[in-house]
């Protein structure tokens, strides 16, 4: 009797088994369990993809980017010489470090081969050409002829000096001048004082003010209605 209760106690302990004629299902391959994922602390900081920015702007398709010269960006450097009108047309553009009493002065020596008068400001320019006779109501044609402006700068009078470039057949004078450092050129006519342009679209008067030096509202501003006299270096 003794001997069935240990058998019993001993296939009680053993667990269950399967029936007879059954496998036990497999426990499956370590491989295919798939860890889970470990999900990320909320305060863990994230990789950011760099940024690189394109060396050109981007353009739309078909058109192309082009540079053109800015002379007027270059640092201030001495005027090259001029023998010829079209010397001072290349100077257009140009950054000059002199005042534009002195540039004007110079253009008119190289033009006319003449020198220039001594002269400490516009207003004893003027008052040279009044007392020798080189004064003149009407714009001169020479190239080399000084054109006196009133009110282009801070609206004083003789505030601009230019230089004349030449006349074309509408009687339109070109002038070159020095504003703000920069060499440039305008137009005018003292007959039509207050017409921007032709019918032809062609420049007649060019404004002289520039950058923050604006007229009031309803005042002159363009170059005929500016002008205030021409002065002729020539001997009488």
């Amino acid at each position: 009797m003794w001997r069935l209760l240990v058998i019993a106690t001993a296939l009680g302990a053993c667990g269950p088994r399967a029936p007879v004629g059954l496998r036990a299902p497999a426990s499956p391959p370590v491989a295919e369990v798939a860890a889970a994922p470990v999900a990320a602390p909320a305060d863990a900081p994230r990789a950011v993809p760099a940024v690189v920015a394109p060396a050109y702007p981007s353009v739309p398709s078909g058109i192309v980017m082009s540079r053109l010269p800015t002379p007027h960006k270059d640092a201030a450097r001495p005027t090259p010489p001029i023998d010829a009108v079209d010397d001072a047309r290349r100077l257009v553009g140009r950054r000059d470090p002199r005042p534009p009493l002195v540039a004007a002065l110079a253009w008119s020596a190289a033009l006319t081969q003449r020198p220039a008068p001594e002269v400490a400001d516009a207003a004893a320019l003027v008052a040279w050409a009044q007392a020798a006779g080189a004064w003149r109501a009407v714009p001169a044609i020479a190239p080399g002829d000084l054109i006196v402006f009133d009110r282009a700068v801070g609206g004083a009078r003789a505030s601009l000096i230019a230089v004349a470039l030449g006349r074309d057949a509408r009687g339109v004078v070109e002038v070159l001048y020095l504003g703000a450092g920069v060499v440039r050129r305008g137009w005018f006519d003292v007959t039509r004082p207050a017409l921007r342009r032709d019918r032809a679209g062609r420049v007649v008067n060019t404004p002289l003010r520039h950058n923050r030096d604006q007229p009031p509202r309803g005042t002159h501003f363009l170059a005929g209605e500016l002008f205030a006299g021409a002065i002729s270096t020539a001997p009488r």
